[in-house]
């Protein structure tokens, strides 16, 4: 018999002794529901054959419908189970841990809260109920249990075995998203796959955090935290520091979490520090190095023994990366810190000290590092000086610069710096500044033969333009050379004058003229752009494409340019895929969307954003029919309806005049008009050429 606990305070002995009793009683309720459970013979011979004889997935069904049936009388179960889970098969295990895991999550094993302690339960309250007494040490056994399956889970994410890594982490995840019973240690699990060696792993874990943001939002803090401390525990390497980048800069933030942005972009900073001052270091070893190696009188032709990269991954040793490799390495992460800062900045709340102390080292990124590192620190500088309302100097020269980057034709970021640059050049109230910018882009646009940024210049000066109208001046009006038109001569000066009156005789003589345009200058203040014209527009006008000829020409006569231009439809894969005629492979499961959770759609509703010009989205190639499904014949009739895309009506005007068109339209019914828009002097020219050619067989 137990004593009376109401009337006085339990100790930890006396709850020791409920413990054991109530284990006792927990014992004897399993024991008498599996002997009233099986009260026929062929149901208890059966199942001894299964659990003997059957197969592995035999064996876990059945415990999984014992414990199913009645999870308070089912602990000899669930621990077949867990014995399952730690054989050395990995078959055997991933099966059992498997069938755990959808038991915990979708079962009725665990309840929607966090488990309790028997100790920790208020006893007094119970009156010592039995029955209360056995749900209790239930609980307690559950919450044990359940601690030693996330130990496995721990055991098995560490596994070698890519596969079994993969499979655990996303059973961790699950579980995390589920249920609430020992969310920390389950967190601290996803969280450190972010490091894990493989890159496809690491992926998937940022992947999975990112989606257990969204199914449960409060917890947004709590996982930035548990990122941050991966960030910067003492052994973090570049990997585990890159994918944590990743995960944060696509975590997303609302008006609401302005704290949560205010955490982001400390983080972003002290790691952005961190890898200043570490690339600092390496760079004075690397000078100190080579102060302290001198060269000897004879060179050594023997070189230095170097394990091959198998040995140093078998052996668990970091390999040793150049110092250009480890730059770029660099550059990457600098590149995704530079992304969520970007996006954390419009929701935070910082002092201004916080940003003006990094703005020298990110004025320093923005010139050096590959483009898309550029492209990030410059958004980042905009942002900085539109948030203060200051029109930076340095910011615009910057970028003015950054136009005569070679790599601005070839980046994959081409829309998002044309977009960077329109909002720049559109806010900017320097009417100097803004025709310096549009001389060199129309400049760089003559030269390129990227067909798609070429035509996102013209279509971003006509919408410059718009805010902006003393920029029509470079088309309309002649040069502002801000000298005087009328000429100053002198009489020609006497062989006695001395030389120095002659030369002054003759300067005079010469029209007095202003400054001239410079191209070169470094700030565009003082470009004196309004000493010259858009002359690169008229070569433009007859370009071979008929996209820049189209936008040319109306942008020369002061017309809508009509439709944005999508850089994707313009370039050469596109072409080459309108002349493939096989069906692309369509992803189940998706009818639209995109990789970043940060930008879930891309199409009418970002070109309905003001910030957005230019977009280059795989959609828009991917919805274009291939070139043998269209009725070219029937585009070309359409009269009073609006026509389609400038190459599309070059495609048309070429197709039909080849007569690779459907022949239940007479010829007659296209007239000689429709062919005045595109010049087709070429192929008309080589009409001959290519009727000799089909002659020729397939081989030639």
């Amino acid at each position: 018999d137990l004593p009376d606990y109401e009337e006085k305070e339990l100790s930890s002995d006396d709850k020791a002794n409920l413990l054991k009793h109530a284990t006792s009683l927990l014992e004897s309720e399993t024991e008498r529901y599996v002997a009233t459970a099986n009260t026929s013979s062929s149901q208890k011979q059966f199942f001894s054959e299964i659990m003997n004889a059957g197969t592995l997935s035999d064996r876990i069904s059945a415990l999984t419908l014992l414990i199913q049936e009645s999870p308070l009388h089912s602990t000899r179960a669930l621990t077949g189970l867990l014995a399952l889970a730690k054989k050395k098969n990995r078959t055997a295990a991933l099966q059992a841990v498997e069938a755990l895991k959808d038991l915990f999550s979708n079962g009725n094993v665990l309840p929607d809260r966090k488990l309790v302690w028997f100790t920790h339960q208020n006893l007094k309250s119970l009156s010592l109920l039995m029955a209360w007494m056995v749900l209790l040490a239930f609980e307690d056994w559950l919450k044990q249990f359940y601690f030693s399956f996330v130990q496995l889970l721990e055991t098995l994410s560490h596994d070698p075995v890519i596969h079994v890594r993969t499979s655990i982490l996303a059973d961790i995840m699950d579980l995390m998203r589920d249920k609430p019973e020992q969310e920390v240690n389950l967190l601290r699990l996803g969280v450190n796959k972010l490091g894990d060696a493989d890159r496809r792993t690491a992926s998937k874990a940022s992947h999975l955090i990112l989606a257990l943001e969204q199914a449960h939002p409060a917890m947004k803090r709590v996982i930035v935290n548990a990122v941050s401390e991966l960030v910067f525990r003492p052994n973090s390497d570049y990997h585990a520091r890159y994918y944590s980048m990743i995960t944060l800069n696509q975590t997303i933030v609302t008006n609401r979490d302005q704290d949560l942005a205010n955490t982001l972009i400390e983080i972003y900073f002290t790691l952005f520090e961190r890898l200043m001052a570490e690339s600092k270091n390496t760079i004075d070893e690397a000078m100190a190095e080579k102060k302290i190696k001198k060269k000897g009188r004879w060179k050594s032709s023997k070189r230095p023994e170097q394990a091959s990269p198998k040995v140093i991954k078998l052996s668990g040793q970091k390999p040793q990366f150049s110092q250009e490799a480890q730059e770029e390495a660099n550059m990457r992460l600098i590149s995704a810190i530079l992304t969520g800062l970007n996006r954390a900045f419009p929701y935070s709340f910082l002092a201004d000290d916080v940003f003006k102390s990094h703005l020298s080292v990110i004025y320093h990124v923005a010139r050096s590092g590959n483009f898309n590192t550029r492209v990030q620190a410059l958004m980042l500088l905009y942002q900085i000086s539109s948030a203060n309302q200051v029109q930076s100097d340095r910011f615009y020269r910057t970028l003015y610069e950054s136009l005569l980057d070679p790599r601005v034709i070839t980046s994959s970021k081409q829309a998002l710096y044309l977009n960077l640059v329109f909002k720049a050049v559109k806010s900017d109230i320097n009417a100097e500044r803004v025709k310096a910018f549009a001389k060199r882009m129309m400049q760089i646009a003559t030269e390129t033969q990227n067909v798609g940024f070429c035509a996102g210049v013209i279509y971003l000066l006509s919408e410059v333009e718009k805010a902006a109208p003393y920029l029509r001046s470079l088309v309309t009006d002649p040069p502002d050379t801000g000298g005087s038109d009328i000429e100053v001569f002198k009489d020609i000066p006497d062989e006695d004058e001395d030389d120095d009156r002659k030369r002054e005789s003759w300067t005079l003589s010469k029209p007095v003229s202003g400054p001239e345009y410079d191209g070169k200058t470094h700030d565009p203040t003082h470009a004196n752009a309004s000493a010259t014209c858009l002359w690169e527009l008229l070569p433009l006008t007859r370009h071979y494409h008929p996209t820049i000829t189209h936008f040319a020409t109306r942008y020369l006569a002061h017309k809508d340019p009509g439709s944005r231009p999508d850089l994707a439809l313009h370039t050469l894969m596109h072409f080459l895929d309108r002349f493939v005629y096989k069906s692309p492979k369509t992803k189940s499961g998706k009818t639209g969307g995109a990789g970043s959770i940060m930008q879930p759609m891309s199409g009418s509703s970002a070109y309905a954003s003001k910030n957005v010009l230019l977009l280059s989205t795989k959609a828009a190639r991917q919805s274009v029919p291939s070139a043998n499904s269209v009725d070219w014949r029937s585009l070309l009739l359409e009269k009073g309806k609006e026509r389609g895309a400038p190459d599309e009506q070059f495609f048309a005007k070429y197709f039909v005049s080849k007569g690779l068109t459907p022949k239940d339209i007479n010829d007659d019914e296209v007239h000689e008009d429709d062919y005045e828009d595109y010049n087709l002097a070429a192929f008309a020219d080589s009409d001959d050429d290519i009727e000799s050619d089909n002659e020729l067989d397939d081989e030639e």
